[in-house]
């Protein structure tokens, strides 16, 4: 990939970020959360080839992340978003897929199922690859790794196109289970 589409990729993943972060900002009451320090989106490279954006965490919910994604995770041969709210602890997690969230129904939950494997080019995916009936549905992901984060996350199918502004409906459902994750 070139430089040219390399940033083209990045900047259309800040403005997705941004836009979520703007939207969680009027939908959730300042007592919910702790919202992100400064007044724009930290991007930050992943080990998967691509981006995270860490939007801030659920107040009284210590080690809790919402976040958002844009990398080969998935093992995807191109780069999918994904929206999740992270914890270091198991329970909560679960008890938060229990619930269900974004209209998403009842999360598939995967311990230690999927591992990381790195690829020649030094990018680390899931291993097996993400089934493709798995995306655009809720996924518990627990790992008993010393230090690993669990997940509860979305990973969108579609590819979103990147020389156009992130689609209202990606920046609604990404919203959506945000703001149901942390309340």
């Amino acid at each position: 990939m070139s430089k040219a589409d390399l940033a083209a990729h990045r900047g259309w993943f800040k403005q997705f970020a941004s836009l979520v972060l703007d939207k969680l900002q009027r939908e959730l009451d300042e007592t919910a959360w702790v919202k992100p320090v400064g007044r724009s989106v930290q991007i930050v490279d992943t080990n998967s080839g691509g981006w995270a954006a860490h939007l801030g965490s659920v107040r009284g919910d210590r080690g809790s992340q919402l976040q958002l994604w844009f990398d080969f995770w998935t093992g995807a041969a191109q780069r999918k978003v994904a929206y999740s709210y992270s914890n270091s602890a198991e329970k909560r997690i679960v008890e938060i897929a229990d619930i269900g969230v974004g209209g998403l129904g009842v999360a598939r939950r995967f311990k230690d199922a999927y591992g990381a494997s790195e690829q020649a080019d030094g990018v680390n995916v899931m291993n097996p690859p993400l089934p493709a009936g798995l995306f655009g549905k809720p996924l518990v992901e627990i790992t008993s790794r010393n230090g690993f984060r669990n997940f509860l996350a979305v990973y969108e199918a579609q590819q979103p196109r990147v020389t156009e502004s992130p689609s209202r409906a990606l920046v609604d459902r990404a919203s959506q289970f945000l703001v149901e994750a942390a309340l």
